[in-house]
């Protein structure tokens, strides 16, 4: 392993040798400029710079004009340099309840769209954003609460016998990040970097988890699992399935907060005073398959703090009839940083298995020896799945950024199975 070297006169430092996350193809699918239209419940003074519908209005401008979207532009080339932005304030969102359906929602957006006369765009990725209010301990097959989610539009509804592919076409999205109870009431930043992961998403991959097979950008789940990689796993996927681009990014613990300038004449936005709340957004940290290939942090924008993890030598390993296994971990950091902990657990997969040796405090070159045991008898097609975490001070699962202003905790994943 490669290790850091002290010279008289200047420190130089190399990453420990380690391996990459997997780089994810978009399977032929050719991007195009992103238009998003963000429907709001209205709940404030839009020109106001203070209220809900102002924050999140400009929050959609930002998402198409700012730093985040060049960034995404960069691997996701056919996004071009910005995208477009339409805010739309409704009076009555139909709040998630125990019976509301992804076709519901799109004939609700259908029915909006028409009457404000909203058009097609051929020549757009269309993605329309709900922010939705939700019933708290309802179960919904269409979402949770506090959550969120994305589907292509189903081109055969109609609706008061108008064909809703008159409007929606075969790369456009509906988007929804829901509430814990109100949108109104929702941590602001857990909305901005929850829709960010969604638009992403949606973008890269409007087909979503139904895509394999299909143009866009993700990684297939296979079947049996070990013949694909054992990061489609991120989502708990069955086989068939996808996991997508945001996913790659953990959105529990990859987040940024980006300065935004006003463009120059909107009283509503006033980034320009310090303590406005336009002057930052917080955004997911999105994977980019040009910085995974880089080997060094493989997501976008970077962090400010330098990143850190861990990896192993193989995918998956194959586990001997007595379901006890040894499995080589390296840290590794892209500077010298301070010491991290690494913790991990079972992801995935119908075998029970317990992980030993860790937590552990590393740092970058530490070597360590996982233990890995099944607690249960190995069998043909016994499999699990592991998530190594790397994370500082506090929970790796919490909503807090430890590292003043960086990630909360960055993955590692791999499997061990019996054919």
């Amino acid at each position: 392993m490669a290790a850091s070297h002290r010279a008289a006169a200047h420190t130089s430092f190399t990453p420990a040798l380690h391996r990459r996350e997997p780089i994810l193809g978009s399977h032929g699918f050719v991007l195009e400029p992103l238009r998003l239209i963000v429907i709001l419940p209205r709940s404030g003074g839009i020109k106001d710079p203070n209220t809900l519908d102002s924050r999140l209005s400009w929050f959609g401008y930002v998402l198409t004009h700012g730093l985040w979207y060049q960034d995404m532009s960069h691997d996701y080339q056919g996004l071009g340099t910005r995208g477009k932005d339409v805010t739309v304030y409704a009076n009555t969102v139909p709040a998630v309840t125990s019976s509301s359906t992804w076709g519901g929602y799109q004939d609700y957006v259908f029915g909006l769209s028409t009457n404000l006369g909203i058009k097609a765009a051929p020549s757009f990725e269309t993605v329309y954003l709900l922010y939705l209010d939700c019933t708290p301990g309802e179960t919904s097959s269409f979402k949770s609460c506090h959550g969120g989610g994305h589907r292509p539009f189903d081109l055969t509804r109609t609706i008061q016998g108008l064909a809703e592919s008159r409007l929606f076409g075969s790369e456009d999205s509906l988007a929804v990040v829901t509430a814990t109870t109100t949108v109104a009431a929702e941590n602001f930043d857990r909305l901005t970097w929850t829709a960010t992961h969604e638009v992403i998403e949606a973008a890269t991959n409007p087909r979503s988890e139904q895509a394999n097979g299909l143009p866009g950008w993700y990684l297939p789940v296979e079947n049996p699992p070990w013949s694909g990689s054992p990061w489609s796993e991120l989502q708990n996927g069955q086989p068939g399935t996808v996991m997508e681009v945001g996913d790659l990014g953990r959105i529990s613990s990859q987040h940024i907060r980006l300065r935004f300038q006003c463009p120059k004449g909107f009283a509503s936005c006033n980034s320009a005073t310090p303590t406005s709340p336009e002057g930052h957004y917080v955004f997911a940290r999105t994977y980019s398959p040009s910085a995974a290939q880089a080997n060094g942090d493989p997501d976008v924008p970077p962090t400010p703090v330098p990143y850190y993890s861990s990896s192993t030598q193989k995918d998956w390993y194959r586990l001997p009839a007595s379901g006890v296994l040894t499995v080589p971990v390296t840290a590794w950091s892209v500077t010298d940083s301070p010491p991290w902990t690494l913790s991990g657990s079972q992801l995935a997969g119908p075998g029970n298995c317990k992980l030993t040796g860790i937590p552990v405090t590393v740092r970058n070159g530490t070597a360590v020896n996982l233990g890995v045991k099944t607690t249960s008898p190995v069998t043909s097609g016994t499999w699990c799945v592991f998530e190594l975490k790397s994370h500082r001070s506090g929970s790796e699962g919490s909503g807090a950024t430890p590292d003043n202003g960086g990630d909360t905790f960055h993955s590692w994943v791999f499997g061990v199975y019996f054919p």
